[in-house]
């Protein structure tokens, strides 16, 4: 029977779970940043560290996300479930050929996101990074954000240049 106890101490052990302490590591480390070097720079090195997740996940999901051109909507389906597999509760609100619009109620980094949009550009340098791969130019917009105080977020991806100014380009 395993116990709950620490061997070197006589005190119950907290229940920790790795992808909670990680997604708290990460969203500390955010807000430091961000109250260090400024939101700007802060939200540049969070989205290279979406770079580095994007290249990890697209091998990942190589069985959907073939070299080729893949379909708005199995694209969509993808960043759903991998946000949904750390924390996420991202779902397809529309999408179509030329833009897919995301929405979520609860943040991978849970309420640490609060006050950290700089997190955001992980998100928007995973979903823009996978997208423009395999379709050859994203602009993510982050609308909404709960890091902001939204009651959830709002992600549009555009996968065909446009009017839009706001967001983040992307290109393969």
């Amino acid at each position: 029977m395993a116990s709950d106890m620490s061997p070197e101490l006589a005190v119950p052990m907290p229940s920790l779970r790795a992808d909670r302490v990680f997604s708290g590591i990460a969203a500390k480390l955010a807000g430091q940043l961000q109250d260090v070097i400024g939101i700007e720079d802060a939200s540049s090195f969070m989205a290279a560290v979406g770079s580095a997740i994007a290249a990890e996940i697209d091998g990942r999901y190589s069985a959907v996300l073939a070299d080729g051109p893949v379909a708005s909507g199995d694209l969509a389906r993808v960043l759903v479930d991998f946000k949904a597999r750390i924390g996420g509760t991202f779902a397809v609100h529309a999408v179509s050929e030329d833009r897919i619009v995301l929405t979520n109620t609860r943040c991978p980094f849970g309420d640490e996101s609060r006050g950290r949009p700089a997190l955001c550009q992980m998100t928007s340098s995973v979903f823009g990074h996978l997208a423009a791969k395999h379709r050859g130019y994203a602009r993510v917009t982050v609308e909404e954000a709960i890091s902001l105080g939204h009651e959830g977020c709002r992600v549009v991806i555009d996968l065909v240049p446009c009017d839009r100014r706001e967001g983040h380009e992307y290109f393969a």
